[in-house]
């Protein structure tokens, strides 16, 4: 697949997202405010399974966004939403489909548990 339609894949995943918000499910994170100026659209994200939080049932908004966190999403908002988590490592399943789809080569990152640069989010998705 062309980098140029991975990108158009990809934006137009987001826009179905983002036309689709009146079927969001709200989410009740006990680390984010009711008012929180991010929440409908971090509800929208959580509905369509492009984010879930962590198990403690925080969001942890104010956490820098990793690595595997930002495969993940890219991967589910392709349209991968079946995709269970690893058994060793939570994020190795979605890692090995941006593998297979190309998005991801071995080596490309000097690790998946660090926070991501916007510099790497964009030439990941260009």
């Amino acid at each position: 697949m062309s980098d140029f339609l991975e990108v158009h894949i990809i934006c137009l995943a987001l826009m179905f997202v983002l036309l689709f918000q009146s079927f969001v499910i709200a989410t009740n994170f006990n680390d984010v405010p009711a008012d929180a100026w991010y929440k409908d659209s971090m509800n929208t994200l959580v509905s369509s399974k492009i984010i879930d939080g962590y198990t403690d049932g925080t969001f942890r908004p104010l956490s820098s966004l990793q690595v595997d966190h930002f495969i993940k999403m890219t991967v589910t908002a392709l349209g991968h939403t079946n995709i269970q988590n690893g058994d060793g490592y939570w994020a190795s399943t979605y890692i090995d489909k941006a593998k297979e789809l190309n998005l991801v080569q071995d080596g490309e990152f000097t690790g998946y548990t660090r926070a991501i640069t916007r510099y790497e989010m964009v030439l990941y998705a260009s």
